[in-house]
Parts: C-alpha cells; sequence; structure tokens
C-alpha cells in the first residue's frame, strides 16, 4: 500500500482485468502445424487457425506475426536451418 492510497483500496496493478496475455512458446508440433498450413492454405491464418490443433488462446494474428518473425530470421541468418529444410535439400 502506498502512502496516498487508503486502506483496502485495491492496487491498480491487481485490479488489472487482465489486458496482456500470459506468453505461450510454440510447441514443435506447432512450428510444425505452421509450416504445413502455408503450405496448404497460404497465408489465410485463420483456416491455418481452425484446420489445426493449436493451444489454446492463439490467434489468426499470432500465426501470422510468428510466420514473419521465422520467416524474417532464415532471411536474416540463410546458415541456420531447420531439420525440414535440410530433409528437402538432401531430395
Amino acid at each position: 500500500m502506498s502512502r496516498f492510497q487508503k486502506p483496502g483500496d485495491v492496487d491498480a496493478k491487481q485490479s488489472s482485468s487482465g489486458s496482456h496475455r500470459d506468453r505461450k512458446h510454440y510447441s514443435s508440433d506447432e512450428l510444425k502445424y505452421l509450416s504445413e498450413g502455408v503450405r496448404r492454405f497460404g497465408h489465410s491464418w485463420n483456416t491455418i487457425l481452425w484446420a489445426y490443433p493449436f493451444q489454446q488462446g492463439r490467434t489468426n494474428t499470432d500465426l501470422a506475426q510468428k510466420y514473419r518473425k521465422l520467416h524474417q530470421d532464415s532471411v536474416l541468418y540463410p546458415d541456420l536451418i531447420t531439420q525440414e529444410s535440410a530433409e528437402q535439400r538432401v531430395r
């Protein structure tokens, strides 16, 4: 309690309605779903979201941002390849 609060007042941080979500890391399965979904459906993020079993709470915007970030990293660091892309290069 700060010196400006009355006893019983709730701190602003405590009374937050939860406007920020907890961060959920993507599982390796979710990254596979995202990659496969883009191959099948293009950038139709909502279709991809409904077609695969992503974690509860994921949104189509979450998928688009993750894909953009993954693609950005692969352009900046082409030597860092994934197992999937390595297998495709061998074929």
